[in-house]
């Protein structure tokens, strides 16, 4: 009978371990969602220009939790946790992104899509008198890196493509639906000029899940992080004369991809604890620092791939039946 329990452990253990969530798991056809249409004949094109393709990749983040102190005192324990993403290299990355970019391309042509170039989208931004701030550059080929309080993320854009879209700063000063407006009139003025549909395709790639802990009945406070690849993404596409067509975009990410992780936890994740007490019995207490997040970087990169291919599918085949 011991014999028996202990082989069935076993086969358990092997089975938790080499059952990983991987991108081929995923039903992406009800993973994404359009919101495309009814889109009217008039301007219904099977032209298209891409005006941005950008992956944001969160590199590096932090969170903290507050303890509530006891009864009377002020403030209390605070513990936070900073991760970062080694072991992805900048340029391999750029690489990914260029094939990325490539294969979205040669998919939207064997659809039937009439990709404008360059050359007649820059010519479309010269035509405007646009009063907005806006960029019309190759930007890609090397990351932007973007700093905020909890986050570090940087961008990467296909290399040698010309990106036309308001200026970041700029954006940062207005309120998000003033942004969203400004966005769809930058869009639809280029569209009229290029008689195409605008395409603009942003994926967000964050690298951990955060819980957050705290009593209000003792001095306590966590933090724990499940290293994984978090996958949103979202397409819009404006017409010439309406403005925003529509976008398509994931309803939930693509997330739990964690198995290119190399220094996970038995429990799969990395923590942080702080216990403001003496007691020995629930001594445990360790400040936190900033806690690497060690990629295998062929991992990794196949199931971002996997991932941003099959959305990309999901999201040419929803715009194809619009236009």
């Amino acid at each position: 009978m011991k014999k028996f329990v202990l082989l069935s452990a076993l086969i358990a253990a092997v089975f938790s371990l080499t059952a990983q969530t991987t991108y081929k798991d995923f039903k992406y056809d009800k993973l994404v969602k359009a919101k495309l249409g009814p889109v009217k004949k008039d301007i219904r094109t099977k032209k298209v220009f891409i005006s941005d393709f950008v992956l944001k990749q969160t590199t590096a983040l932090s969170a903290s939790a507050q303890g509530f102190g006891a009864v009377g005192d002020e403030g209390g324990s605070k513990t936070s946790l900073a991760l970062a993403l080694y072991g992805v290299s900048e340029p391999n990355y750029q690489n990914v992104v260029d094939q990325l970019y490539s294969e979205f391309v040669s998919q939207l042509k064997q659809a039937g899509f009439q990709i404008i170039n360059d050359e007649a989208g820059y010519q479309a931004y010269k035509e405007n008198d646009f009063k907005e701030k806006i960029i019309a550059e190759k930007i890609g080929g090397s990351a932007k890196v973007l700093t905020k309080k909890t986050l570090a993320i940087a961008e990467f854009r296909p290399s040698d493509k010309l990106i036309v879209l308001r200026d970041q700063q700029d954006l940062n000063t207005m309120a998000n639906f003033s942004a969203q407006m400004a966005e769809q009139k930058i869009g639809r003025k280029m569209a009229k000029s290029l008689d195409a549909t605008v395409l603009k395709v942003e994926f967000d790639i964050g690298i951990a899940a955060i819980k957050l802990k705290s009593s209000v009945l003792s001095d306590f406070s966590a933090v724990k992080a499940w290293p994984m690849l978090k996958i949103n993404g979202r397409a819009t596409l404006y017409g010439g004369k309406r403005g925003a067509i529509g976008s398509a975009y994931t309803k939930k990410p693509v997330e739990e991809i964690s198995y290119w992780v190399q220094n996970l936890s038995r429990k799969g994740r990395i923590e942080a604890w702080n216990k403001a007490t003496d007691d020995s019995y629930l001594g445990w207490s360790r400040k936190a620092a900033t806690s690497p997040i060690v990629a295998n970087e062929e991992e990794f990169f196949t199931e971002l791939k996997g991932a941003i291919s099959n959305i990309n599918k999901v999201y040419i085949t929803e715009i194809k039946d619009k236009l």
